[in-house]
């Protein structure tokens, strides 16, 4: 029986902060160390995923990493990668994926290019800088597959590899999300306590950065509406979570629409998992996502959702089923969606433990298991 060959992986992000595809690239990397791999995470200094890569036990180097023609943080990359030949470089954030170009260039090395975010590519040479030119191309999504496949040139070997949910102790597991860590049992009262809700309200809860992207300027306007849909009785609280240059001015235009009784502004939390257990549900006003982990998360606690039908949202809330799709930049559509489940609960218990039966399949270890064959596959070939 031959034994698979144990990999260096170079997991390469130069972002300050710790979103979405920074939590992926940790997922993952400590995945493949639990399956006997070495992986170093390159990013940026005193950056925040340096200092969650230190906590989950990874090798990291830090370099200033200044953006993608940072030819100096490359460079002293190159010279690493020199002594790693046959390694993997694995880049996780667009502008990442120049800087490992330059770095990895005519060295015998395989580069992996992951694409998370929904917009094309800025032009034909970023195109075939990064992608093009990258041994293999992942994404998040199907719908972005079809994106970059639309885009590429000649036998572009592009792969679609969904994120995952982290659920539990670090047993690493489609953008992957561990389960346990989600389901967390019972609300807690007195965090509900301490945010001032009143018992009896019904709390929808939206997660995201403060940005146009997200949108979150529909949502409100799509509760100003709800307010006028629903009877007296029907109370409710809309919690936003995240922080972003747009947050003074969407408190200033929760004033204007005469809704700042209505919704919290909760800026960045830790305790997400807390939030999502006392909700009823999850909101989701985005213009374009790649694979939203938001989403996973909140059906991994059990809540129904309502979502825009942009990016892989659809691949991920089956309409109906475990949530209500509608389209992007419509408040009266979005409002009509959390009318029918604020005023359903039967229909929106159902949808809520639909999304955590479903939600099963997008597990960290199908997506390390589904990445670490795609690598064995490259280095069949040596360089």
């Amino acid at each position: 029986m031959q034994v698979a060959p144990k990999l260096t992986i170079f997991h390469l992000d130069g972002e300050r902060g710790l979103r979405g595809g920074e939590k992926q690239l940790l997922y993952l990397a400590s995945g493949l160390t639990n399956r006997g791999h070495k992986n170093i995470v390159v990013c940026k200094r005193n950056s925040d995923l340096a200092k969650e890569a230190k906590r989950f036990n990874l090798k990291t180097i830090e370099l200033p990493l200044l953006g993608e023609w940072d030819l100096y943080s490359a460079f002293k990359l190159r010279g690493i990668l020199k002594n790693y030949p046959q390694s993997i470089v694995h880049s996780h954030a667009a502008h990442a994926a120049l800087t490992a170009f330059w770095a990895s260039r005519n060295l015998p090395v395989y580069r992996v290019a992951h694409r998370r975010i929904n917009f094309p590519v800025s032009s034909r040479l970023s195109y075939q800088l990064k992608y093009d030119s990258a041994d293999c191309v992942l994404t998040v999504s199907q719908n972005l597959y079809d994106q970059m496949a639309e885009q590429a040139r000649g036998g572009a070997n592009i792969r679609f590899i969904p994120s995952a949910i982290y659920m539990g102790k670090l047993k690493l597991l489609y953008d992957g999300i561990e389960l346990t860590k989600f389901d967390i049992g019972k609300p807690n009262d007195k965090l509900k306590e301490k945010l001032l809700l009143k018992p009896g309200t019904k709390i929808l809860i939206n997660v995201g950065a403060l940005t146009p992207q997200k949108d979150q300027s529909t949502l409100l306007k799509a509760i100003a509406i709800l307010k006028t849909q629903t009877p007296a009785d029907c109370v409710f609280k809309l919690l936003i979570v995240g922080e972003g240059p747009l947050q003074n001015a969407l408190i200033q235009e929760a004033e204007a629409l005469g809704i700042e009784s209505d919704v919290q502004f909760l800026g960045f939390r830790k305790d997400i998992p807390n939030l999502l257990a006392i909700s009823d549900i999850f909101v989701l006003s985005s213009t374009a996502e790649g694979f939203c982990n938001a989403l996973l998360e909140a059906m991994a606690a059990g809540l129904p959702i309502a979502a825009t039908l942009v990016g892989g949202n659809e691949e991920i809330v089956i309409n109906n089923e475990t949530g209500l799709i509608v389209p992007p930049k419509d408040p009266k559509a979005l409002a009509n969606a959390l009318r029918e489940l604020l005023m359903d609960p039967v229909r929106t218990k159902a949808y809520g433990a639909s999304g955590k039966n479903r939600v099963q399949q997008f597990s960290v270890k199908n997506m390390v298991e589904n990445i670490e064959s795609i690598y064995f596959e490259l280095v069949k070939s040596p360089k």
